[in-house]
Order: C-alpha cells, then structure tokens, then sequence
C-alpha cells in the first residue's frame, strides 16, 4: 500500500514539475517576444486573427439605365440587369468601375467621377 502512495505522490509531483516548467517556458517567450509581436515561436503563437477583421459595413452603389442612345429603356432597370443592352453587365470589371464611380461620387472627387465615367 506504501509503494501505491510513493507512486501517487511521485506522479503528482512529476505533473506539478512539468507545469511549472511549461509555465516558465511560457512566461519567457511571452518575455522574449513582447505580447504584441507579431513574431510566432512554436508552440507560443500569436493569435490577432480577429483584430484585423474589417468592419462590416459594406456599400453596394448601382447604376439605374433610363436611357440608351436617345430612347428610353422601358421599364427602367438596373445596369446589372440590362444584359440584353449591355453584353458584358455582369462583368467583374463593370461591377468594379460601378463601385469606383459610386465612391468617388459619394465622397465628392469630381476629376476622378470624370475619369471613371
């Protein structure tokens, strides 16, 4: 029954040794390393995934087609929605160019609403 305690005692004190240390180890990278580093040393590592996340505000701006050429476009529709007008309305370029004319036009850049129109 003795040597069941000794060895009780001596796992325990193994497991309070081992967590010390790692304790230690922790402490000074987290010394080494500052704790905003952006260094990462295995196993510490450095974990700012959500800090960078932007925010979720997200502006969508559209172009509404009244007219094209001098004729009226009955109903009035979205240029997105005008592939029949336009081949290439669903273009990532368009989509892009239509963003880049809303922002400058919302923040007032006139040269560069010029520019993109």
């Amino acid at each position: 029954m003795a040597s069941a305690e000794g060895r009780r005692r001596r796992r325990t004190t193994t497991y309070l040794m081992l967590t010390a240390a790692l304790m230690a180890v922790y402490s000074g990278v987290l010394w080494w390393n500052g704790p905003t580093s952006n260094h990462e040393m295995f196993p510490v590592f450095n974990w700012q995934l959500f800090s960078k996340v932007p925010p979720a505000v997200n502006t969508s701006y559209g172009i509404r087609v009244l007219e094209v050429d001098g004729e009226a476009v009955d109903p009035p529709r979205y240029f997105e929605e005008s592939k029949d007008i336009f081949p290439h309305a669903k273009s990532p370029e368009a989509a892009t160019l239509i963003r880049a004319f809303g922002g400058h036009l919302e923040a007032g850049r006139m040269p560069e609403v010029a520019f993109v129109r």
